[in-house]
């Protein structure tokens, strides 16, 4: 198994979409993302995901709060 551990940032989140929906990625591929910001491409990209029934990781979604 191979976990390539991404950033989430829109250009990561656009090549892994290309990859998944191009069949690219074989299913010995999990990437684990950890999203910077929800944002649509995030979205789009788990969509092309979940259509494809390919895994994929999410790392929790960190917010700071400013008090």
């Amino acid at each position: 198994m191979y976990f390539p551990y991404v950033r989430g940032r829109q250009y990561e989140l656009l090549a892994l979409r290309e990859l998944v929906s191009n069949n690219l990625l074989g299913d010995y591929v999990v990437p684990i993302v950890e999203p910077v910001k929800l944002s649509p491409t995030l979205i789009k990209t788990m969509s092309e995901y979940i259509k494809a029934c390919h895994p994929i990781a999410i790392k929790k979604l960190h917010t700071k709060k400013i008090s």
